[in-house]
C-alpha cells in the first residue's frame, strides 16, 4: 500500500490477509466494524467501506442484525440439469436445511395466467418457502402450479420434491423449458426472510416446467445470495 492508496484499503487488506491466512475460517464471525475501527485506529466508515468492497468481491457476508462473517463455500449448481436442492448440498458435504413459509391460493399474476393459457385472476396454488446451507438461509422459492391438472392443492408433499410428485401423484414426467438466469437486487419479502441489507445483490432463476405435451404446469422463480451459490453447465 503506498500514500496514494485510499484509507480503507488498510483495513480491506488487513481483512484479506486474515482471511487468506485462516485467522477467519468459512462461517466465522468477524470483528465488529466498530472493534476492527478502534483495532486500525481508522474511521468505522472507512471500515465499513472496506468490508462492503469484500463483499462485493464474495469474500465475507453482511446478516442482518447479526454482524459480518466469512463467506461459506458456494454451492456448485447446475440449473440445467435440475438437481434436487438437498441432495446437491449433501454430495458436496453442507448441511441443507428447507422450509415452507406458504401455501395457498392466489389469484394468477399476469406472465404465469399467460404462460399457462389461463384467464386473468384464475386461482392458483402459490408455495413460498426457503433453503439453507449450514444454518444459513441462501434462496427463496417462489412457485406456481397449474391447478388444470390435478388437484395439486390436495397433494400431501410428505418430504418430497414437486418433481416426485408430479411423477408419482399425476404419472406426469416434468421437462424444464426457457431457463433464466440473470442478477438482480433483492428486494422485499425476500431480503426480510434472508436477513439481507436493503439493495443486496443477488442472482434470480425462472424455470418453467411442462409435461410432454408441452402444457406449462409449474412456475419457479428462485432468489438466491449471489455468494451463495456458481453456476456450473
Amino acid at each position: 500500500m503506498t500514500l496514494r492508496d485510499p484509507i480503507y484499503l488498510k483495513a480491506k487488506t488487513h481483512l484479506s490477509d486474515g482471511l487468506d491466512e485462516g485467522r477467519w475460517r468459512p462461517g466465522d464471525k468477524l470483528p465488529s466494524e466498530r472493534d476492527l475501527a478502534r483495532q486500525l485506529l481508522l474511521d468505522r466508515n472507512l471500515v465499513r467501506h472496506a468490508l462492503m468492497a469484500l463483499e462485493g468481491e464474495g469474500r465475507v457476508m453482511r446478516l442482518d442484525r447479526r454482524g459480518w462473517f466469512a463467506t461459506p463455500p458456494r454451492l456448485a449448481f447446475d440449473p440445467v440439469n435440475h438437481v434436487n436442492f438437498a441432495r446437491a448440498a449433501r454430495d458436496q458435504g453442507r448441511d441443507p436445511g428447507w422450509q415452507s413459509l406458504q401455501r395457498d391460493m392466489v389469484p394468477a399474476p399476469g406472465p404465469e395466467a399467460r404462460a399457462m393459457r389461463l384467464p386473468p385472476g384464475t386461482p392458483l396454488l402459490r408455495t413460498f418457502a426457503w433453503g439453507a446451507l449450514d444454518g444459513v438461509r441462501v434462496y427463496v422459492e417462489e412457485t406456481f402450479y397449474n391447478p388444470r391438472l390435478g388437484p395439486v392443492a390436495d397433494t400431501q408433499w410428505r418430504g418430497r420434491s414437486t418433481t416426485e410428485v408430479w411423477e408419482e401423484d399425476f404419472g406426469i414426467r416434468p421437462s424444464q423449458r426457457n431457463l433464466l438466469v440473470r442478477p438482480v437486487r433483492l428486494a422485499g419479502e425476500v431480503l426480510e426472510v434472508l436477513a439481507l441489507a436493503p439493495g443486496a445483490p443477488g442472482v434470480y432463476i425462472r424455470r418453467i416446467k411442462v409435461d410432454e405435451m408441452g402444457n406449462v404446469i409449474e412456475i419457479d422463480h428462485e432468489y438466491w445470495r449471489f455468494d451463495a451459490v456458481e453456476f456450473r453447465m
